[in-house]
Formats: C-alpha cells, structure tokens, sequence
C-alpha cells in the first residue's frame, strides 16, 4: 500500500517530465533560511523539499486577537497551498514549516493544523484517490534530549496528471455554484461546447419590475437574485464611494465573476438581477415543521443616467480586464469580443425613472472556459537552475492537457477506483 514519505528511487512517469514553464513569473523558494537550522533535515531522503515561517499565533492566538488570527491563517493558507500544489506537480516532495515562538503553553496536538488544511489539501487530489494516500504530516523528531522540535513536516505525494491549488472557475448547481472536482473539470473539458443560438428564457420582462412588488419567480441554476439598495450601500465597505462606485464594488464582492463562469456552462447562459431582495417567510406555528419558503421583492437602487452610464462601463471593463475567456481552441479572447458575451441592463422600478434593477445576463454557453482570474487556474510546479528553486505556474495549454489526461491516465483511473470503494467500504453496516 502506498502512502507519501521518503522518496524512493522509481522514475518519474511520463506525464511528470521536467520543463521549465514560464520562467519570468516565479517565486524564489530559498529565501526561507530553514534549510541552514533544522537539525537532522539532511538525513531525508527526499529529493524536493520546500521551506516556509508560520508564526505561532496562527495556531495559537488568543479569542481576543481573533482579526490578527484571521490574517495569519488567510496569509500562510495561500502560501502552504501553493507550495503543496507545486510538490504535487514535481513528483512530490516535503514542506517543512517552521513554526515560529510557538507558544509553550500549547501542546503539540496538529488538530488545528488538519481542521485548517484537510478540505483544501483533499480538493488537490485529482485523481479522487484517498488522503492518506497523498499525504502525511508530523512534528520533526525529537532531540537526543527528548525535546520536540517547532517543524510540522508534511509529506507530499505527486500528482498522477495535474494538481490545481483553485480552478478560478465555478460549476452550476441548482441551488448554488460550486468549486468543481478535477475530474468535472476534465469531463466538461472533453466533450464539444457550442454556443447556443436559444435565447435565454429566464429573463424576466422589465415592465415586472415594481418596486415593492413580489416576482413570481424563484432562484435556480440560471436565475439569481441579489439584494442591492442604499441601505446595502450604506453598510458596505464601499459606504464613502459616490453611488456608482459603490454599487460596482457591492456588485464585484456579490461574486459577480463567480456567477459569470458558472452561466458559460449553460446551454442557454444565466442573468442574475441586483436590486431584488430575498424575505423569508416562517412556517405559522401551528405548521412548525414546515420549511420557511421565500419570496423575492423588488427594491431598486436610485440612480442618475450618469450613473447608470458609468457602472454600466466599469462593470464591462473589470470583466475584460479581470477575466480570462480561452475558447475550444486554446485562444485568449480579445477583451473587446469579451464585451459582448456579456449583456447589462437597466429596469426602471418607479415611473418617475428614478430607482433600477441591474440586470447581468449571459446569453449563451460560451465554447471554451472562463476563468474568475486573468492567470487562469492556480496550479504551479519547481523549477531548478543549478541550486536555486523556483515555483511557476502551469501553462494553461499544458494544464488543459493534463486535466482532459485524468480521463485515460491510469493511474487517475486506479486512484478514482480505490476512492469508489473506499466510500462503499464506509456506507457498509459495522459487523457486531
């Protein structure tokens, strides 16, 4: 059975070959001095290992310093992601992260460690093959003295195609979007997307936009309603912005780019509707277990021509500019053709024109992927010039092959296998 640990000297597949990948964005990896003071690091027989500080707060920061805990967790989750993806695209490895003025009133106990990083780790391994399987963590061993010391060392398996730290692409459920698995992605990825000539029919007549109305409509894969109005305004972060501004930013942190790649796998697209909020109506008591149900009424957002002009522009241009749109072929989109695969919109919600509902539609599925980030995925492997290493990003070409190998790699296949009956082994009744 085999599980992440020391290296062994069993070639590389195939599909791992060393290349160097965009060479001018990189990351140097050795500016962690680690490597010079961990005692006994020489004795690993492992040929990637990679370095990085967590200060002790991370683990354990008091209630009270709950914004600096968040800070430190959002901060070296980025960084232990990317340097486990990257140890997955280069055959495996191990990361050693010195933790630093750990506090010693705290015990060694790694449950903090694993309730942070088991969801995002587990989401790397593409093939579905079980945890276990792809890594192993442990404090450093102790000295002679029998003092532990402050290195979580986490062994890390190579990746039997390509691992992804985030796709930056969403799939379409019906009651919510979601980060796809790898083999979704390879899935959608093989098969031939056209753009659909059928209009979108979820879109909603703008003569039915009252303010203070209740639609007749519900929220489902390719309709959705989000709340914005001055009270909105008002309590985000944006609350000093002149109207415009503000609505752009609410619309943007509403997950806006979220949505758009999630309605380019539908045939007819999706449109999502800002200026509608969702009320939740409970069950009478009498009915206590009844579900609450929910209505969706209009309450536009008061805006001038001008600004209508100008969220309208600086909407279109953050999706040009933020979003990267590959077609079938593998070709970046110009971010003038862009501009039209996505439609904005204005209801007025009063008949003196005053107040609107935004609306947000795209039309059709789009041939290709669309991605929330101009890079595209997240996935990186090391690159080595003489002694020094460095983490660069995947090419998307050599990504998008990888992903759509998932379907015929072997190993990928044995790997889904053995996550298959592993989850039948764990749904069979316990012998008494």
């Amino acid at each position: 059975m085999e599980t992440p640990g020391p290296s062994t000297d069993e070639p590389p597949a195939k599909i791992h070959k060393s290349e160097v990948i965009n060479p001018e964005v990189s990351t140097e990896t050795n500016k962690c001095k680690c490597e010079l003071n961990v005692p006994g690091i020489n004795k690993i027989n492992e040929k990637n290992i990679l370095y990085m500080h967590v200060e002790g707060d991370t683990f354990y920061a008091k209630k009270k310093d709950k914004k600096l805990k968040t800070e430190l967790n959002e901060k070296f989750k980025t960084e232990l992601l990317q340097k486990v993806c990257c140890l997955r695209n280069s055959n495996g490895g191990l990361l050693v992260t010195h933790v630093v003025d750990r506090d010693a009133g705290f015990g060694r106990n790694l449950d903090r460690f694993d309730q942070r990083f088991e969801i995002d780790l587990n989401n790397m391994i593409e093939d579905d093959s079980p945890y276990w399987m792809n890594y192993r963590r442990r404090w450093l061993q102790p000295t002679e003295k029998g003092e532990y010391q402050d290195y979580i060392l986490l062994y890390v398996k190579g990746s039997s195609s390509v691992s992804t730290q985030a796709f930056n692409t969403y799939m379409p459920n019906d009651g919510s979007i979601e980060r796809p698995k790898a083999r979704e992605i390879a899935e959608y990825m093989s098969k031939f997307h056209k753009a659909s000539d059928t209009k979108n029919d979820s879109k909603i007549g703008g003569d039915e936009f009252k303010e203070g109305d209740t639609l007749p409509y519900y929220e489902n894969r390719d309709l959705q309603f989000k709340r914005l109005d001055q009270g909105v305004l008002q309590c985000s972060q944006g609350k000093d912005l002149p109207t415009d501004k503000a609505a752009v930013e609410k619309i943007l942190a509403l997950r806006l780019y979220d949505y758009i790649t999630a309605f380019t796998k539908l045939e007819q697209g999706g449109v999502i509707y800002f200026g509608v909020e969702e009320q939740k109506t409970e069950p009478p008591r009498e009915n206590a277990e009844g579900h609450p149900t929910y209505h969706y009424k209009v309450r536009g957002l008061s805006l001038t021509e001008n600004d209508k002009l100008q969220i309208k522009t600086d909407l279109l241009t953050n999706i040009k500019q933020n979003m990267l749109w590959v077609d079938d072929k593998g070709n970046t989109l110009k971010e003038e053709d862009v501009a039209r695969k996505v439609e904005i919109t204005f209801h007025s919600t009063k008949e003196d024109d005053t107040s609107y509902v935004i609306e947000v539609v795209v039309p059709q599925q789009y041939a290709g992927m669309v991605f929330t980030e101009k890079k595209g995925p997240f996935a990186w492997r090391l690159s080595r010039t003489g002694d020094k290493k460095k983490i660069i990003p995947v090419d998307l070409a050599k990504w998008q092959d990888r992903v759509k190998m998932m379907l015929t790699c072997e190993k990928c296949k044995k790997g889904a296998r053995q996550s298959v009956e592993q989850q039948q082994q764990q749904q069979q009744p316990q012998q008494k």
